[in-house]
C-alpha cells in the first residue's frame, strides 16, 4: 500500500463509510482482505473504503488534515528514493489502474472508460463494467433492449452482479423514475429470460428460481437477487417472460425484490394497472 496524509479530492459518493474500526491500520487491513477495493482513507476514528473506479483523485497534505489515505499499488523491489517520482501500477486480472504524482495531486488512471459520464464503472470478473439506468421510457424489454443497443456497441439490457451494482441501480432508478400515487410499484427491465424448457407442464427440474432463467452476460453473482414471493411464474404462455426489480410506490413489501413478467409487457393488464414498467438497466464491457 502506498500511505501518505491526503485525502480524496474526486467525488467519492460510491465510497463506503466503515463503522468504527479502531486503529487506521485496521482500516487498511479491510481494504486489504477485499478483491476491488483500492483505496482506504480515515484517521484513528473513522474508516472509508473505495473500490477501483470509485476515485480517481486524492490531494496530499500533511498531518495537520488528521486524514491518511493507503492506495493499493504493486509490490516494489526496493523503497523509492522520491515516493513522488516514482512509477505506480496495479494489476488485479483485468481491472487496472496507474497512480501518478503532480503536487498536491495524486491520479489514479483507468486504461478503460464508458461511452459517457451518464454510465458508472464497476469492477467485474471480466474486467471493468460500464451500467447506466436511463431516465423513465416506459417501453417494453424488446424496445428496451433496442434502446441499449443503440447506445453503444457492445451494450444491452445488464444484471446486476454484486451489492454495489444493486444500490446503484436501486437508487438511480429511484431518483429518475420519482413517484406515481396510483401505482403500488414501478419496475425496471433487467437481463434474464425465461428458458423456454421451463415453460411446460409439468415443470420440470432445474426450473426453479433463477434457474428457470438464461442470459446474463458478463455476470456470475446472484446474492442480491431476491425473488418475490410466488415467483418465478412458470407459465406455458408462449411469450418469453423477462426479470425485473421492483421500485416501492404505495406498498413498500417488495421493493429492491425480482419478478418476471411477460416481455412484451408494460403494465400488469389489470384495471387499474398496480405495476408498470418505468425504465431498464443498460451495461457492457467498458473499453
Amino acid at each position: 500500500m502506498l500511505l501518505f496524509w491526503g485525502f480524496p479530492s474526486s467525488n467519492t459518493k460510491f465510497c463506503e463509510p466503515q463503522v468504527a474500526i479502531g486503529a487506521f491500520e485496521n482500516c487498511i487491513q479491510l481494504c486489504i482482505n477485499d478483491t476491488f477495493c483500492i483505496i482506504a482513507f480515515g484517521n484513528d476514528s473513522s474508516c472509508t473504503l473505495c473500490d477501483i473506479y470509485f476515485a480517481s483523485k486524492i490531494t496530499q497534505s500533511n498531518s495537520t488534515s488528521n486524514v491518511q489515505t493507503a492506495i493499493k499499488v504493486d509490490s516494489q523491489l526496493q523503497c523509492p528514493k522520491n515516493i513522488t517520482t516514482n512509477q505506480y501500477s496495479y494489476t488485479n486480472g483485468y481491472n487496472n489502474y496507474k497512480v501518478i504524482y503532480s503536487e498536491p495531486i495524486w491520479t489514479i488512471s483507468y486504461d478503460k472508460n464508458c461511452i459517457d459520464e451518464t454510465f458508472r464503472m464497476f469492477p467485474r470478473p471480466a474486467g471493468a463494467f460500464c451500467l447506466t439506468v436511463p431516465p423513465p421510457t416506459g417501453i417494453n424489454y424488446i424496445n428496451s433492449s433496442a434502446s441499449c443497443k443503440a447506445s453503444g456497441s457492445g451494450m444491452e439490457i445488464a444484471g446486476m452482479q454484486s451489492e454495489k451494482e444493486f444500490n446503484y441501480v436501486l437508487k438511480t432508478a429511484k431518483v429518475n423514475v420519482g413517484f406515481d400515487p396510483s401505482l403500488k410499484y414501478k419496475s425496471v427491465w433487467l437481463t434474464g429470460k425465461m428458458r423456454s424448457a421451463c415453460q411446460t407442464r409439468p415443470i420440470p427440474d432445474g426450473c426453479t428460481g433463477l434457474n428457470a432463467f438464461e442470459g446474463f452476460p458478463y455476470q456470475d453473482n446472484f446474492d442480491v437477487y431476491k425473488l418475490a414471493p410466488g415467483y418465478p411464474h412458470i407459465s406455458t404462455n408462449v411469450t418469453s417472460r423477462c426479470l425485473q426489480l421492483l421500485l416501492a410506490q404505495t406498498e413498500n413489501g417488495y421493493e429492491g425484490m425480482i419478478y418476471d413478467a411477460l416481455c412484451d409487457w408494460i403494465c400488469d393488464g389489470q384495471s387499474p394497472a398496480v405495476i408498470c414498467v418505468s425504465t431498464f438497466t443498460c451495461g457492457g464491457l467498458a473499453f
